[in-house]
């Protein structure tokens, strides 16, 4: 063990997961942010005495102020387990997938695919931003698999640039699952899907809760279903009186960091 490690997503994908690997191995935390962010997070850091393997990554939380959240390496494989009981759930084995990834590793969307491969033991592709942005080059350069169902996570605009081109179209249709999350799915945009069959699932959740806790079926999206489902099966939701949604689940954030310090989040009775 030894002090945290503060890496940014300004290094080659690849390379950052070979060092991010290497922290865990040594069971070493590691504070993950785009490159413009790392002097607020090191002032985060700073003093911690904080150890073991894990990630440290921002958060906007839903009232717009960043902060930095921990999360050990054991909830995000806690998410994995959910997310694979999602899968089976729906009829898919997460040991035959294909993990991609076209999400910064600094968000907590992007670091999920390759911890599922991790505890999976699947396939984790990453998908360059620049082909992201051209669907064409993107059907040519990654031709999806026959033998893995392939899942894919998105934020809407990237769904929204797919979608406008036929080769983005025909890509997204050999997904197994699309999850789209980080913002609100318009209508236009769910019509959208739906009519050109991709295997869209809406979900929710959030750095404090280490990715997912609810996730709508593609088969329900597909038949007209709105929402973002259920909750997951190691996950609790409700609203309290002024309409916020509650979280209980054993892979909540421990708390958030700030001058080294540990801000817990959990309210009377785990939520």
């Amino acid at each position: 063990m030894g002090s945290p490690l503060l890496l940014t997503s300004a290094a080659p994908a690849e390379a950052l997961v070979a060092r991010l690997e290497q922290a865990w191995r040594e069971e070493r935390l590691v504070g993950l942010c785009a490159e413009q962010e790392q002097e607020l997070l090191g002032a985060a850091l700073a003093g911690s005495a904080l150890s073991g393997a894990g990630v440290v990554v921002g958060s906007g939380g839903s009232a717009g102020r960043r902060r930095w959240c921990l999360q050990p390496l054991a909830h995000l494989e806690a998410s994995a387990g959910a997310t694979g009981q999602w899968l089976q759930s729906i009829g898919l084995d997460p040991s035959a997938t294909l993990q991609l990834n076209p999400l910064p590793l600094h968000h907590v969307s992007g670091l999920m695919p390759l911890v599922r491969s991790r505890v999976w033991g699947t396939p984790w592709r990453w998908l360059p931003p620049e082909l992201m942005r051209r669907p064409r080059e993107l059907a040519a350069a990654f031709p999806l698999p026959a033998d893995r169902g392939a899942l894919l996570s998105l934020v809407p605009t990237q769904l929204e640039r797919l979608l406008a081109a036929a080769e983005g179209c025909a890509w997204l249709r050999s997904c197994a699952v699309v999850w789209v999350g980080g913002a609100a799915l318009s209508a236009e945009l769910a019509a959208r899907a739906r009519a050109a069959e991709i295997r869209l699932s809406p979900c929710y959740g959030a750095s404090e809760t280490a990715a997912m806790v609810a996730a709508l079926p593609p088969e329900r999206f597909l038949e007209g279903e709105d929402g973002c489902g259920q909750p997951l099966a190691d996950v609790q939701l409700r609203l309290d009186p002024d309409g916020a949604l509650l979280v209980r689940t054993g892979r909540l954030s421990p708390g958030c960091l700030e001058a080294g310090q540990l801000q817990r989040l959990e309210r009377q009775g785990a939520w």
